[in-house]
């Protein structure tokens, strides 16, 4: 196991920079393959006594021994039956209750009006 302080002489950017033509694509490539690590739950491939995932990250770029482990594909939704969707829709609103309470209190009002 290397000592964090071992691989920070070697973490420069222009080390890492030698195999990516900018920062942006290194920074890219570095957030690609963090979140493969995690999702997959691999265990990095350079060990260090960091637990710091960045950190270990750029340490398996610079020794070239990063690894992609491929995800099982996640099932997308499906979509609602259409007649789940219509009785979805067809139930009065809170909305529609609130300008039907509002319409009768007008109609009392005016019945009211009309009676004096």
């Amino acid at each position: 196991m290397r000592r964090e302080s071992e691989f920070k002489e070697t973490l420069t950017n222009e080390q890492l920079l030698k195999r990516f033509k900018n920062q942006f694509e290194l920074v890219r490539y570095a957030i690609q393959l963090a979140e493969n690590t995690v999702r997959s739950g691999r265990e990095p491939d350079v060990y260090t006594d960091s637990q710091n995932v960045a950190f270990q990250i750029l340490a398996e770029i610079a020794a070239n021994k990063e690894t992609f482990t491929e995800l099982p594909k996640v099932q997308e939704a499906t979509p609602m039956p259409k007649s789940h969707e219509k009785a979805r829709f067809s139930e009065p609103s809170w909305n529609d209750e609130v300008k039907a309470l509002k319409e009768e209190k007008r109609e009392k009002r005016s019945k009211s009006k009309a009676a004096r």
